[in-house]
């Protein structure tokens, strides 16, 4: 709590902005921290869209848009479908825009050209001593009392996400903490074919395009 309250304030510091992109890998607290976002920092009508409403360049969206009026629009996952018809809508749109994404590599380049996104930033996963603390918290959260530090060491060291930390100590709770080490394991075998699905994927984007702050 601790963490998403720091990055949390982070963004209301800065305040609002046309559209704000948030990347890093799956798992990482990405939707949960642009959903606060949304409420804390814009508040107001809020809209979210799945990427697959934006793959036909019709008009339909615009005008959902135009109706309800929202303050900001979500959008989650923008590199998991083409979003055609995004691209228009995204360069005029009125209200706020606040989006995710697993890799910027992934994104239809013209998404960050100037007048669409003007603040990308990084979530990626949290430092050991962070990582500690959330699995001591789901520890308690899912009633696993034994062996807690050792739970809270070994996911820490692994440097698991938040969600991988939390599908581990659900595990737990249901079949013991004497199969942390098959968990742990079968967590990492989970993690690599994503990384190896993300690293075959084609793309023809270019991350460098985006400055870091």
């Amino acid at each position: 709590a601790d963490l998403l309250t720091g990055r949390l304030q982070l963004f209301e510091q800065r305040g609002k902005k046309r559209g704000t992109l948030l990347f890093g890998p799956p798992g990482t607290g990405k939707t949960t921290l642009a959903r606060l976002i949304c409420t804390s920092v814009y508040g107001g009508r809020i809209l979210a869209l799945d990427t697959r409403m934006w793959q036909d360049p019709s008009e339909w969206v615009e005008r959902v848009v135009e109706f309800l009026a929202p303050r900001v629009i979500f959008i989650d996952d923008m590199d998991r479908h083409k979003m055609h018809a995004g691209l228009r809508f995204l360069s005029g749109a009125t209200c706020s825009i606040i989006g995710t994404v697993n890799t910027i590599a992934k994104l239809d380049r013209a998404f960050l050209r100037p007048g669409r996104f003007d603040e990308v930033r990084p979530v990626f996963v949290p430092p050991a001593e962070h990582l500690a603390r959330i699995a001591r918290f789901y520890c308690e959260h899912d009633g696993v009392t034994e062996e807690v530090e050792k739970i809270a060491s070994v996911v820490a060291a692994k440097g698991f996400s938040p969600a991988e930390i939390r599908e581990i100590i659900l595990s737990l709770s249901v079949c013991g903490v004497q199969h942390l080490s098959h968990e742990v394991t079968r967590m990492d075998a989970h993690r690599q074919h994503y990384a190896n699905v993300f690293d075959e994927a084609p793309s023809d984007n270019d991350a460098n395009d985006v400055s870091e702050e």
